[in-house]
């Protein structure tokens, strides 16, 4: 990047390194305040990645720009028509492909983009976009390399990060002081995450939209310009800070220097190397053998190599982009069907249930980048099929799946929430995989599944995914015991096969849960949960204990059983929440918290010790005593009790929403108690009990698993 360039714009397409201006740059990405047509136009081709940059490295980068620090060349190249996407093709005159360089150009745009340009208030606050924002008078760290402070504010985090340089997100405390400020209960019924527009970053001094500068007329005078701009904006609770900072004497130094870094940016080019036509030709590697798909090869390999720097792809984006290389014209459906499930897994899943048929013993293997190549240039049998069931298929399959296993109150009352799902496919990657060979299937392989088979298969999936010490394996004993036929008697054997050869722990009714889980005021202040196992001490004994017990004790911590047992209250409370947007969620991959019912202040690190401390902590770290709750109405106060946290109007509401029943409420309020007093140690343990006894109950019950697992489960 060069500061001293001329700020006249010359490009010409045919130039091979051009000097872009900023605006020029954001103009790709069809801003309606940006007029000028620049003479290169340049797009992103099929086979880029999404957006993968983290907050911070969006903010340092405008700190960068603005203090006149390079940031770097783009490559570009001349239009690829292999790998323009579907109704592009004339789109905005559209000139060049950008091959590197992508992140920082979407960082560009997004600081020229000025969300507060609506006629009302109410038109703006339509607006869910990200936001840049500049602090005029930032609070010095000396922790801090920055210069100019710039922060961004997203729809998962209107109220903007931390003042660090790695953008940390904040404490409820200054989340509750932001929506206070505009009239916003977080604990209210029926409470909606705001708009970025309705915030501004919680941490700043005086914010302004960093659009507003850099979208100011270039002979008017910066801070005049912005005080107009004010006075014909609807009132926001920023202005006022921003008002007082333009009329303040003392600030003049301060506005010279944010005026001789906009001026800065106007005179900024940043050069983009333009690939060699070249480029465009037979690679080497595509001259030998039949392919109807050429020209590519150097294009994917040009990019594979520019990404080994930056930010890396992982293996399933690079074989996602190699899709996207080859053939271009799936993007579009991909992209369409990914609702709230990641493009990119979603892609390998699918490259592996097309080749999935039932004569094979086993669900295929994934492919990497090299056999994806392979397959796209042979262009054989099996190329067809992948490519046919991606374009015709595999939409009608995600469909199938989703009203499987989606909750819906009215339709799929027993369902589970997106967030399982899209755990399932992360972390359980082979049983979604059967899930897609199974929608796939037509109806003459089906056999005695009615009404209740998306029950079934809700049970089938949570049950693997939860209690699956070899997911894998569980998933091809599946599919092979349903190459003929897709029935319950077909899965039900397998899963005892699985059971019997330890890929599957044993699933326990909640009868036999509770008749194990024995605490007794004599056995408190020994009481551990390891000590369960013990049996009467021979090794035998022991043994069968753990293999029976071990494993599934750890479901007193498996978080998603409790999102389960919550899932009416995380749809309605979180209805916006997309978990495929690896990006929107970035530095806080949810919008709950857990939030300990008996407050973990009074168990843990407590040098004062007490005699019950160790078996209340050990019970105090299950989902007995947890519930999801909304991360910006988390409490401040850390020994707020149970009683105080549900007290008020909406008390009983949130009561409910909390899983909680009315006489378990005592005893999550023990205190300092529960560490000392055997009666309020054995009150808190005995309530922590049957709610966690419940909250499996409910799993268990619901979806009638001892129906699934009649074969294989221990009495």
């Amino acid at each position: 990047m060069n500061s001293e360039t001329s700020s006249s714009s010359t490009t010409h397409p045919t130039e091979t390194s051009p000097a872009l201006s900023l605006r020029e740059i954001a103009s790709w990405h069809d801003i309606a305040e940006i007029t000028e047509r620049p003479g290169i136009r340049a797009s992103v081709p099929v086979l880029q990645r999404g957006l993968v940059w983290n907050p911070d490295q969006i903010e340092l980068l405008w700190d960068s720009i603005l203090r006149g620090f390079p940031i770097g060349a783009l490559v570009i190249s001349t239009r690829i028509s292999a790998q323009v996407k579907d109704g592009e093709a004339g789109k905005l005159g559209v000139t060049h492909h950008l091959l590197d360089g992508q992140q920082r150009c979407d960082a560009i745009a997004l600081a020229y983009k000025d969300p507060f340009n609506g006629e009302t208030l109410e038109a703006d606050l339509k607006s869910s976009k990200s936001i840049l924002w500049l602090d005029l008078n930032p609070t010095k760290d000396e922790w801090s390399t920055r210069e100019f402070v710039v922060r961004l504010t997203t729809p998962s985090h209107p109220w903007g990060y931390s003042r660090s340089d790695h953008t940390d997100t904040l404490s409820a405390g200054a989340i509750r002081n932001a929506l206070h400020e505009i009239g916003r209960n977080p604990a209210a019924e029926g409470y909606q995450r705001p708009s970025p527009v309705e915030l501004s970053p919680q941490v700043a001094g005086v914010a302004v939209p960093l659009a507003w500068l850099l979208l100011a007329a270039e002979e008017a005078n910066l801070w005049v310009d912005l005080a107009e701009r004010l006075d014909r904006s609807p009132e926001l609770p920023w202005h006022l800070p921003l008002r007082t900072f333009l009329k303040d004497e003392s600030m003049e130094e301060q506005r010279e220097k944010v005026n001789r870094a906009i001026k800065r940016i106007r005179h900024t080019r940043i050069v983009a190397l333009c690939a060699p036509d070249d480029l465009l030709a037979d690679s080497l590697q595509e001259s030998f053998g039949p392919n109807d798909r050429k020209n590519i090869s150097s294009i994917e390999h040009l990019f594979q190599r520019l990404n080994q720097k930056g930010t890396l792809l992982d293996g399933e984006e690079l074989a996602y982009s190699m899709v996207k290389a080859y053939w271009p014209e799936l993007a579009g459906p991909i992209d369409q069907i990914a609702r709230q499930l990641p493009a990119t897994r979603l892609i390998s899943l699918a490259i592996r249930a097309a080749l999935a048929t039932e004569n094979r013993e086993r669900l295929p293997n994934g492919l990497g980048v090299s056999a994806i190549r392979t397959m796209a240039r042979r262009n054989d049998e099996k190329t067809h099929r992948v490519y046919t069931y991606i374009k015709n298929e595999l939409a009608d399959g995600c469909d199938r799946i989703d009203a499987w296993l989606r909750y819906d109150k009215d339709r799929n009352p027993s369902g589970i929430l997106a967030v399982h799902i899209g755990n399932i496919t992360r972390d359980s990657a082979d049983l979604f995989l059967l899930l897609l060979t199974f929608a796939k299937r037509p109806v003459g392989d089906w056999e005695g599944i009615g009404a209740d088979w998306p029950k079934y298969l809700q049970a089938l999936v949570t049950v693997i995914h939860w209690f699956g010490r070899n997911k894998g394996s569980i998933a091809n004993r599946i599919f092979a015991a349903c190459a003929d036929r897709i029935s319950m008697p077909n899965i039900r054997r397998a899963l005892a096969e699985a059971t019997t050869a330890g890929d599957l722990q044993p699933i326990h009714s909640p009868a036999s849960v509770e008749n194990f889980l024995l605490v007794t005021s004599d056995s408190l202040e020994s009481w551990r949960w390891n000590r369960l196992l013990q049996g009467d001490s021979t090794d035998e004994a022991k043994n069968e204990l753990w293999e029976r017990w071990g494993d599934f004790l750890a479901f007193r911590e498996k978080r998603e059983i409790l999102l389960y047992a919550q899932r009416d209250y995380i749809h309605r409370r979180f209805s916006d929440y997309d978990p495929a947007r690896k990006d929107f969620w970035k530095g806080h991959n949810r919008p709950w918290d857990f939030d300990h019912l008996l407050a973990w202040t009074y168990v843990n690190n407590r040098k004062d010790g007490g005699p019950f401390r160790e078996v209340a902590k050990e019970w105090a770290k299950t989902i007995g005593n947890l519930r999801a709750w909304p991360f910006e109405d988390n409490r401040s106060d850390q020994a707020d009790t149970a009683l105080q946290k549900l007290s008020g109007a909406e008390g009983e509401a949130k009561r409910i929403n909390s899983y909680l029943e009315e006489d378990e409420l005592e005893g999550f309020s023990v205190g300092n108690q529960v560490r000392w007093e055997s009666e309020a140690a054995l009150l808190f343990v005995s309530v922590c009990r049957k709610r966690l006894q419940r909250i499996y109950e409910e799993w268990y019950d619901t979806l009638e698993i001892e129906e699934l697992i009649s074969a294989n489960e221990h009495p």
